[in-house]
């Protein structure tokens, strides 16, 4: 293990966390974090158990004097998102982070820190390691592709599990107890291209400087999102009259991300320039105005190229992405009637890329209600076809019919409903209250959580926790050291009067 958070403690769990750290575990690239739990638990002659989508099952038996308690399972993910600064050379596939701590802070050099959700990773395994600590019989599940749709925990086997309480340890905010969230789904977007001659000099427009975040927990702030507005500066362009041509397009890198950055390559005519530059610079003011504080380092970069394209998009799908997205509702659609101050339904269009020959564009909707989502999905695709449909006669019929915009909903998951009898959220509460001398608040979230999965499929008892941690899938992902240290104290304690639940 390394050194950089030596002396912190609890000892074990900052110890465990920088371990997990050193190992790369973005989404999709999990096999040596999975195996490095098989090995932990396989060293100390515990229960361990690896699927096919590599979650991992690691089961403790009860502390002497606790056996009649009831099991509690502690869950949460072992995938992070894997974000970074553009000028940040980083390989996530064969890197560990590289950790710096500040004060009460601990942090990843221009990268995401994957303190969500590798505290939880390091709280579960600092427990399995300690034979000092009072508890019940532990089930340890933690599961993979969480940050891309919660494959891992669709693909467990609940019938796995011998309890029914479960501690999810994937939350943000001490003081604050979660018991319930929002469904989701992915919808994806592509325009399979077609290509013209460049013609004029190339340019690069680049959106940068935003706050992002993450989508379901900070939709709320509105911020601006880089892709959507690459998409209004194109339309803008068209309206105003400057001729321009589409080579590349790319921005935001996860779904549930809010784009920080999106850069265009565009063709122009030289005698374009003047009349560009007065669109941009209104442009940059108009979004001044809108998002204010909200977004005070937006910055809009145009420069000359500096690399060259053989072919550029054809008009049309130029004209059907920057119409349609220029329209496309962005941030919260509807606040719940409710729950005050909590978001109902939202849209985040988190990532614009070319794959395989198309224009791809990849929302991630969220809604407290299966039925407001399903509207949403409806939204989208209006906007989207109504977008193409606005060119059709101005292409040729050719360039129109293979060029249709195509729409997929995927990685469906639901929601969480509020729990009125909770034994476990009393016991949480409880202890807080005796822990921290105030009231713990008792909360729903917009965000996914894999609670919603298994409260689908078995009826458990749930509430998720966590320590403070800022800035989440950016960058500037911060944990804050005294947060998870009181919040394993909380975990711990609730173990220990884990008697008090009724079995």
């Amino acid at each position: 293990m390394g050194n950089i958070l030596q002396g912190l403690t609890p000892e074990k769990v900052f110890a465990y966390f920088e371990a997990i750290c050193e190992i790369p575990h973005g989404s999709y690239h999990v096999d040596a974090i999975s195996d490095y739990l098989v090995a932990f638990a396989k060293e100390r002659n515990l229960f361990v158990l690896q699927d096919e989508w590599k979650n991992v099952l690691i089961k403790k038996p009860a502390s002497k004097g606790m056996e009649d308690a009831p099991t509690v399972i502690l869950q949460g993910h072992m995938d992070m998102v894997c974000e970074k600064n553009s000028d940040v050379e980083h390989d996530f596939l064969t890197e560990g982070l590289k950790l710096q701590v500040s004060g009460d802070d601990i942090t990843a050099r221009g990268t995401t820190l994957g303190g969500d959700d590798g505290i939880a990773v390091a709280y579960a395994l600092a427990i399995l390691d300690d034979d000092t600590l009072p508890h019940p019989p532990l089930e340890v599940l933690l599961t993979t592709e969480e940050e891309v749709g919660m494959e891992g925990a669709f693909g467990f086997d609940v019938s796995l599990l011998d309890g029914t309480v479960l501690l999810n340890l994937d939350s943000e905010e001490e003081g604050t107890v979660l018991t319930s969230c929002a469904g989701g789904v992915t919808v994806t977007v592509r325009y399979p291209l077609q290509y013209e001659k460049p013609k004029g000099s190339c340019y690069e427009i680049f959106i940068h400087g935003l706050k992002g975040g993450h989508s379901g927990a900070d939709i709320h702030f509105g911020r601006a999102n880089a892709n959507v507005l690459m998409g209004q500066m194109l339309y803008v362009f068209s309206q105003t009259g400057i001729s321009y041509q589409l080579a590349f397009l790319e921005g935001g890198m996860k779904s549930n991300a809010i784009p920080r950055e999106c850069r265009a390559f565009v063709y122009l005519d030289e005698n374009q320039l003047e009349g560009i530059k007065i669109v941009l610079q209104d442009f940059v003011t108009r979004v001044a105005q809108e998002f204010g504080e909200r977004e005070d380092s937006i910055q809009v970069d145009f420069s000359p190229a500096g690399r060259r394209f053989e072919k550029v998009y054809s008009g049309y799908v130029r004209d059907a992405f920057a119409d349609s997205v220029s329209h496309v509702t962005d941030g919260v659609c509807h606040m719940s009637e409710e729950v005050t101050g909590l978001v109902e339904t939202s849209s985040n269009l988190g990532v614009v890329r070319e794959q395989e020959d198309a224009l791809e564009l990849v929302f991630l909707l969220r809604s407290c209600k299966e039925e407001e989502l399903s509207k949403a999905e409806d939204v989208i695709s209006y906007v989207i076809l109504q977008g193409a449909a606005n060119y059709i006669e101005k292409y040729e019929k050719s360039v129109v019919e293979h060029c249709k915009p195509q729409i997929e909903s995927s990685n469906r998951y639901p929601g969480w409903a509020y729990k009125q009898d909770s034994a476990l959220r009393q016991l949480v509460t409880d202890v807080y209250r005796k822990q921290y001398g105030k009231e713990m608040e008792v909360t729903a979230i917009h965000a996914g959580l894999e609670c919603g999965i298994f409260a689908s499929q078995k009826d458990f008892d749930i509430v998720s926790i966590g320590p403070d941690i800022l800035n989440i899938h950016t960058p500037e992902e911060t944990l804050k050291i005294s947060s998870a240290r009181r919040t394993y104290e909380l975990v711990c304690e609730v173990l220990r009067r884990a008697g008090e639940l009724k079995k």
